[in-house]
């Protein structure tokens, strides 16, 4: 019964301490599948980046957006960083996770940034490191 009154998508909201919702990477993400069910069953989640380091699992992860029906929510690829660390949906990408990792340590919400901050980009709240991918 509780659980039917809650409204989750507030609730994970409020909590994560972002006002937009959170943001996701899927580090090692292979096919997206994880990455698919983060932005379709997770309420709150406002961006997810699907990352891998090989080119065919990326077009496998791209494949698999356009089967669930998720195309109209990718980001486009040719947003600039700052401009896709504040977009709503879905960023496919083909990167080394350690480097995605290490280039995302700004402070999100930051007015003002050092020279060091301006060559990164805005942490992220949830990074899966699923080694097998799925």
């Amino acid at each position: 019964e509780y659980a039917k009154s809650v409204n989750w998508r507030e609730r994970v909201r409020d909590q994560s301490g972002t006002a937009d919702g959170i943001r996701v990477l899927d580090a090692l993400a292979a096919s997206g599948l994880r990455s698919v069910r983060y932005w379709k069953e997770i309420p709150g989640v406002r961006q997810v980046v699907i990352n891998d380091l090989e080119d065919v699992a990326v077009q496998l992860a791209k494949e698999n957006i356009a089967f669930n029906g998720l195309n109209d929510v990718l980001i486009d690829e040719s947003r600039d960083n700052a401009d896709a660390d504040s977009a709503t949906g879905i960023h496919i990408q083909c990167g080394d996770a350690t480097h995605v990792m290490y280039t995302a340590r700004r402070q999100p919400g930051l007015l003002k940034h050092t020279p060091a901050q301006m060559q990164q980009r805005d942490q992220f709240d949830v990074i899966d490191l699923d080694p097998y991918g799925s």
